[in-house]
């Protein structure tokens, strides 16, 4: 997808779903042929492929007794 914007040409692209029913391989490979059929110029995906299942601490960097400064 090219856009003019300004007097520039613009190349769009979209990032693709890491979870859900929408990030099967089927379901990513039907987007991707989607995007490409409408005219995106790139596909991204997020570096987050791994998700906690659960999380106790409210931010999971530093313990409770931690201050923040």
């Amino acid at each position: 997808m090219r856009r003019i914007a300004y007097g520039v040409a613009m190349r769009y692209g979209f990032y693709l779903p890491t979870r859900g029913g929408t990030a099967t391989p089927d379901a990513l490979e039907t987007l991707v042929q989607r995007g490409e059929a409408l005219g995106f110029a790139s596909v991204m995906i997020a570096d987050h492929l791994v998700f906690p299942v659960t999380i106790k601490s409210k931010y999971p960097y530093t313990s409770p007794s931690t201050p923040i400064r």
